[in-house]
Order: C-alpha cells, then structure tokens, then sequence
C-alpha cells in the first residue's frame, strides 16, 4: 500500500496495534516512525489496558543474539516504552551538561543492571 493509506491506518489504530504493525516489517517500522509511534505511547498517552498489553509484548520480542540467547546490552524503557542501551558507556555521552553527577551515575548504574525499568533519559525527565 501507498505510504499515505498506511499512514492513516496508523492513525486509526489503537497502540498495541500499531506497535504490531511496526514489528510485522521493516517497511512497516519505517512507516511507524513517520506516524509519531513513540510519541502516541507516552504515558498520558496511553489507556491503563494498553499499556499493559504492550509491555507484555515488548517483553516477549527481545532483542536476541545469534544464539537466540536474551541480549543484556539492551533493555526496554516503560516509561518511554522503546529499546535503550544498557552500557553504562553508552549513558556516559548522554549525560553532558546536566547538574548532578552523582545521581545520574546511580541512574545510569541502576539502569546497566537491569534493577530499575527506567532509562536514565527518562529518569532525568522525572
């Protein structure tokens, strides 16, 4: 289909939809991108049942190795619901000219060893 027709599909899905439209195909996941996908996720975005659903889904589609073993390097964000880096080398770059050190390092630590559910970018945001 004509990106114009996917688009409004996109627009007329509920978000779990969407999001399995996005995982269906690349050229599909590209077409998500155009249609905000990520944006229509944010928290006072999203219904309560929704979000519950997606999570469940994001859970279960995680980013595997060549072995089909769970990758650690990468984590997903239930606030800003996307895949982030876990490598604390990663958040490092990230961090720039923001106040306080010492919290974003616990942040980022937290975040590397999979004990907090929330990447630090959106920690930050608070």
């Amino acid at each position: 289909l004509p990106t114009e027709l996917l688009l409004m599909v996109y627009h007329h899905a509920d978000p779990l939809d969407k999001l399995c439209l996005a995982f269906s195909c690349r050229n599909l996941l590209q077409i998500s991108a155009l249609a905000s996908l990520k944006v229509l996720l944010q928290p006072k975005h999203r219904p309560s049942g929704s979000y519950q659903k997606i999570e469940e889904l994001l859970k279960r589609v995680k980013r595997v190795d060549a072995c089909g073993k769970p990758r650690r390097s990468w984590g997903v964000c239930v606030d800003c619901m996307q895949y982030r880096p876990t490598r604390k080398s990663y958040w490092n770059t990230k961090q720039l000219n923001w106040g306080d050190r010492e919290a974003w390092d616990m942040a980022v630590k937290c975040w590397n060893v999979k004990y907090s559910l929330q990447c630090p970018q959106c920690w930050r945001r608070g």
